[in-house]
């Protein structure tokens, strides 16, 4: 009998030993793994681009301005990587000439994307990121409504003044896709936008407040 209780009694502590050296082991997992979202409204400028009429080669140029919207980055399990949703907006004008000479129409453009961004050093106050995604723009003027496949990358840097607090810093191309051939016109009376050609391509630079959950 005193030998069983020794035998159990060391059975106990290896038990013990190896529950405690589980739960020491996982804890860093779990941090790791841990859901992080991260959302940043943003301001910055974009720059113009061509409106082509396919038929004549006719082309409008959309004035460069400024631009807004929204990021928001949800982890993925690994530290770094990020499933990613943004949306940006410009309202800008688009030039034509037509029989009662030059003028300006308003012109919007909504870009809806998705997809990946890779912070390249996750854990430091400052974090340079990448970023792909694809999705659609919408093209809106007076008369006139179009959407477009679009698809961008974009590159930058998280100023992180605490782990979930900083500035977000963003240059990001836009190419937008015609996908085939359509026509366009404006005028006084308004547009009938079109892009002909593989479409058009805009830059722009933005930055925003970050904030993480």
């Amino acid at each position: 009998m005193p030998g069983r209780w020794r035998d159990n009694a060391g059975v106990k502590r290896l038990r013990a030993v190896a529950i405690a050296a589980l739960v020491l082991g996982c804890a860093p997992v779990s941090a790791q793994t841990a859901l992080r979202v991260e959302v940043t409204p943003t301001v910055g400028y974009r720059t113009g681009a061509s409106l082509v009429e396919s038929e004549t080669g006719e082309s409008w140029d959309v004035e460069p301005g400024t631009c807004w919207g929204a990021v928001a980055d949800v982890g993925l399990g690994s530290p770094g990587l990020f499933g990613e949703v943004a949306w940006t907006r410009q309202d800008t004008r688009v030039s034509f000439d037509d029989a009662f000479g030059p003028g300006l129409n308003d012109l919007t453009l909504d870009s809806f994307l998705v997809g990946g961004h890779w912070d390249t050093a996750p854990r430091s106050p400052v974090r340079p990121f990448l970023a792909a995604l694809v999705g659609v723009t919408r093209i809106e003027a007076p008369g006139s409504a179009e959407t477009h496949f679009t698809a961008s990358l974009s590159a930058g840097v998280k100023l992180m003044a605490s782990d979930t607090f900083g500035v977000r810093l963003e240059a990001r191309g836009l190419a937008i896709f015609s996908g085939g051939s359509t026509a366009g016109l404006c005028g006084g009376s308004g547009c009938t936008i079109g892009l002909s050609g593989w479409g058009a391509f805009q830059a722009d630079l933005a930055a925003g407040v970050l904030v993480a959950f």
